[in-house]
């Protein structure tokens, strides 16, 4: 019976860190079969091994369209939402190739100076402002919101909007997020639209230009996969940056090793990144034939949840996982995917989080949490880790 099984998410004991019953399952064994809260089943996948393996392993399918894909995150519960990080190959590659060239690392590297002037402009006006200060809501929102509108071509000034909209989409509430989805398809058809009309010098116009109006890409594909960039330009990176923030506040000596060694810092993020995985609930896929995974056989068309937290938790592949060490080698952490489907805006994620925090931690060297860690509020909701505030003072 499904209700034997036990119902994923695991709850959390402790909000930075895993779940205690994920942990435990890794160490007994290598997948574990669970239910899901819409009644489906899935196969948990929790070692790094394993988990870095079948990212790579074309048995198994990123297909949402796919019969028992698990409806774990928007694009599995939105298949209107389905677009390259949710297809295979050929389609993949296809889509993925269109926009791929936004995101080399030396158009990254251009854009190092232009993020350090947002992160210094939004910490002065955290300053000139009272105290406390919401930290989510003053920087690390901010922050990618500007850069990854500004790439695209989207008004900064309807963040609001598109703020709501992504809030909504990311829920786990598969009827809230299918809500989302419809509102912000709406929105950005508005935008491409207009910029027909009077293009700029941006994502969307390029697109418009290279794609659309060449015939290689669908007017409805084009918002699918600008919705796509939008959300992930800016809500991971601002869940991630604000939960780093509370890491340093809360760990003076991983604080005094970020603070010291500036060349550390992009080393730093990754340890950072492995600590948080935002990503709670991913990556769904599906199996295309039967597969063997530590003595559990998946059968053809059984849904995976390939556990990016409890990878980057697993003692063979980070000894003393628990630990924040910010002189860890931690490229092997897969807190943003590993192979073909991994995240496109990496690099860009990277740069963001290590100018945003260097700034941070080097202009404000007394910055404190300015209530207790035990009254601060996370999200629950969705389908990404994240805070709902952070308030500090200094």
């Amino acid at each position: 019976m499904n209700e034997s099984l036990p119902l994923f998410p695991f709850p959390r004991t402790d909000p930075i860190a895993p779940p205690p019953e994920l942990l435990r399952l890794q160490r007994e064994r290598a997948a574990v079969k669970v239910r899901l809260a819409g009644g489906q089943t899935a196969w948990v996948v929790l070692r790094h091994a394993d988990v870095r393996r079948l990212m790579i392993d074309p048995r198994i399918s990123t297909d949402a369209a796919r019969p028992g894909f698990p409806p774990i995150g928007p694009s599995g519960a939105n298949p209107n939402l389905r677009t390259f990080p949710r297809r295979d190959p050929p389609e993949h590659t296809e889509q993925r190739r269109r926009v791929a060239a936004e995101f080399l690392p030396e158009r990254v590297e251009a854009r190092r100076p232009t993020v350090r002037a947002i992160a210094n402009e939004l910490i002065d006006a955290m300053l000139a402002g009272p105290q406390p200060a919401d930290i989510v809501h003053s920087v690390a929102l901010p922050l990618p919101t500007r850069v990854i509108s500004g790439m695209l071509g989207v008004p900064y000034e309807d963040r609001d909007l598109f703020h709501g909209f992504e809030a909504r989409v990311m829920s786990v509430d598969p009827a809230e997020s299918a809500q989302g989805a419809r509102e912000e398809l709406a929105y950005l058809d508005d935008l491409v639209r207009r910029k027909m009309v009077a293009p700029g010098d941006d994502i969307i116009s390029r697109l418009i230009e290279n794609e659309v109006c060449t015939g290689r890409m669908e007017h409805d594909e084009l918002l699918r996969i600008v919705r796509t960039l939008l959300s992930a330009g800016h809500e991971s990176t601002a869940n991630m940056t604000s939960l780093s923030v509370l890491s340093l506040l809360t760990n003076p000596d991983a604080r005094a090793t970020f603070t010291s060694n500036p060349e550390g810092v992009p080393m730093a993020v990754l340890e950072l990144l492995r600590v948080h995985s935002i990503f709670h609930l991913f990556a769904p896929r599906v199996a295309l034939e039967d597969i063997e995974v530590g003595g559990e056989i998946i059968r053809k068309g059984e849904g995976l949840i390939l556990s990016l937290v409890a990878a980057n938790y697993d003692a063979e592949a980070f000894p003393d996982p628990m630990k924040l060490d910010l002189a860890r080698d931690a490229r092997q952490q897969l807190a943003l995917g590993f192979g073909i489907h991994h995240c496109l805006g990496q690099g860009l994620a990277r740069m963001e989080l290590a100018e945003v925090l260097s700034a941070v931690f080097t202009r404000i060297p007394t910055l404190r949490l300015a209530v207790p860690v035990a009254e601060l509020r996370f999200r629950t909701d969705r389908a990404t880790w994240g805070l709902q505030a952070l308030p500090v003072a200094w």
